[in-house]
């Protein structure tokens, strides 16, 4: 039970630091969960830890409780919410073909796509402040300014949020591995119109370059012709 909710971490805190007493908080679930799936037991109820479906009876369960009134606790469900949607919105594919190393030429006809297990998420609000104000055991940190995150597994069940910028994250959503980088330079060219139009080809290739570097997306190449980056 405590290693499922280490996917709730920010969630749990918020509860804890919010509540009397997080054990009966968690007895209060358990309750919910007897009620809501009475026949699981053993190894059936160990794997339903593991799964969605446990995902979406605990946010069920913190939507209906009291709890949610505090701000630090409701902001954290409203982002889980919005990773989900996120999440099951997603349409990337792995394309065909070789993975490009970062630092090589790239080509026209490579295909990028955000690397697996990664969540971009836009939120109205600062989950980075928040979690901070979490760490130091402070007030809610108050924002309605939208930002960009993205969410990854480090290792089994512990996850990191990071937010990027806008133009990372019109990468990251243009970069669905479908569409090769032409294609996704003259996406970005659309939806980022602030940068002088006689640089934006040079610099969408860099950002995509970087991207690659940093890990936040992977190129496929597909076969040995194609025209240069």
């Amino acid at each position: 039970m405590l290693n499922a909710l280490a996917r709730f971490r920010w969630l749990v805190v918020a509860i804890d630091q919010n509540t009397q007493g997080i054990g009966e908080i968690f007895c209060e679930w358990r309750k919910y969960r007897l009620n809501l799936r009475p026949g699981l037991h053993g190894l059936d109820l160990r794997q339903y830890y593991h799964t969605l479906e446990f995902c979406s009876d605990f946010r069920s369960f913190v939507r209906q409780h009291s709890i949610v009134e505090h701000a630090a606790v409701r902001t954290m469900l409203e982002f889980e919410d919005a990773m989900r949607d996120s999440a099951s919105h997603d349409r990337s594919v792995k394309p065909a073909g070789s993975l490009v190393p970062p630092g090589c030429q790239l080509w026209w006809s490579d295909i990028p796509v955000k690397k697996a297990g990664t969540t971009m998420v836009e939120f109205p609000g600062d989950i980075q402040a928040l979690i901070q104000e979490l760490r130091r055991k402070g007030g809610p940190a108050s924002s309605c300014a939208h930002r960009f995150y993205l969410r990854s597994e480090v290792s089994p069940g512990i996850h990191k949020i990071e937010q990027i910028s806008e133009w990372l994250a019109c990468l990251l959503r243009a970069s669905d591995g479908r569409r090769n980088i032409g294609e996704v330079v003259e996406e970005l060219d659309r939806d980022i119109t602030e940068l002088q139009e006689s640089l934006r080809e040079y610099a969408f290739v860099r950002l995509l370059a970087g991207a690659q570097k940093q890990g936040f997306i992977e190129i496929y190449r597909s076969s040995p012709d194609g025209r240069g980056g």
